[in-house]
């Protein structure tokens, strides 16, 4: 069975240009073969190296797994070359793949485990012909992938979390001039669980909306003859639009990332009554404490030293946000201007 998921792998990437490199059983520990990837037939001095696993014991209907022990995590960990995993499910007659050394990134995996990589079945992760330079040497080059409007639309509405992310990316990256892009993008917003991708599209609507980091984006989102349109949706924007644009908000960020909270800033200067919005998610319980106080700080950032007298009620009534209702009052008192650098 060994030979079958080796041979199969073998043949995909020698058909595709590429040479093959098998390592002899007798000196394999965790390597199975060293792939020298070429594009157009050009060798490109890329080399992979490869754990082939062949088996029905290794796949389910939805996933595949290769299964090890701490020896070999911390071999492939730091093993000087590219490692990836191929897994081969005799019944489908496929195989697919997953980053190794992606997936022990985290050393608190390599040092306790589980010694298990798991890799979803999806068209990203098959390794065959149709996939093999589209995806696989896509990823290991570290180029972006290149999806044509259709493809990437279908792939935005995939369930699957990889498939999804390539649909979005795709759509974000290649298409984001065309307005069915940004009709798919508005129904993600509002459909999917945040943070997600919420905060790459914040990250272009608000490039529009201001027209700042142009260079960033390489005046893609110049001059969109649908602009006004754009701004007529975010205006139509409600409070649970707004709670998810402050879930972008990260703890650790305590509003110094300002260039995260000036994009959110750009997208709430032009919905209507977005002050009371920010009102009513500080009031609300249901929401995370971390997302109340950002509501907290983006009204300070609006109102000045005029939040003080709303803080006197907010302390009295919710004496949970204490802190934040501290070091909002800071900013007043010390003399310090981080808030004023979002209004600008």
């Amino acid at each position: 069975m060994e030979k079958k998921g080796l041979n199969y792998v073998k043949d995909i990437v020698e058909s595709e240009g590429c040479i093959f490199h098998q390592i002899q059983l007798d000196n394999d520990y965790g390597i199975d073969a060293i792939i020298e990837l070429a594009i157009d037939g050009n060798l490109k001095a890329k080399l992979i190296a490869v754990q082939i696993k062949s088996g029905q014991s290794y796949c389910t209907k939805n996933k595949c797994q290769i299964k090890s022990d701490k020896k070999h995590f911390e071999y492939w960990a730091k093993y000087p070359l590219y490692v990836v995993g191929i897994v081969y499910d005799p019944n489908e007659k496929t195989a697919y793949w997953v980053d190794i050394q992606n997936s022990l990134k985290d050393e608190n995996k390599v040092t306790n485990g589980p010694y298990t990589i798991s890799v979803r079945k999806n068209d990203y992760t098959r390794f065959d012909k149709k996939s093999f330079k589209k995806f696989f040497v896509t990823a290991l080059f570290g180029e972006p992938l290149i999806l044509d409007f259709e493809e990437s639309f279908s792939y935005s509405q995939s369930k699957d979390p990889d498939i999804f992310h390539i649909g979005v990316y795709s759509l974000l990256k290649n298409h984001i001039r065309l307005r069915k892009t940004w009709l798919q993008l508005f129904k993600l917003f509002r459909t999917k669980p945040a943070p997600g991708i919420h905060g790459d599209i914040i990250d272009f609507l608000s490039s529009i909306l201001d027209h700042h980091n142009m260079l960033w984006y390489s005046g893609y989102t110049r001059k969109l003859p649908f602009e006004n349109e754009l701004k007529g949706e975010v205006r139509k924007f409600t409070k649970e639009d707004v709670t998810k644009m402050l879930t972008f908000i990260y703890e650790e960020d305590d509003f110094t990332r300002i260039h995260v909270s000036k994009r959110i800033n750009d997208i709430l200067q032009i919905i209507p009554n977005y002050e009371k919005m920010l009102k009513e998610i500080v009031k609300d319980k249901k929401q995370t404490i971390l997302v109340r106080e950002s509501a907290l700080m983006f009204l300070a950032c609006k109102e000045q030293r005029k939040i003080l007298s709303y803080l006197k009620m907010v302390h009295s009534k919710y004496p949970e946000l204490k802190d934040r209702i501290s070091h909002i009052r800071s900013f007043f008192t010390k003399g310090r201007m981080e808030c004023i650098v979002l209004t600008n």
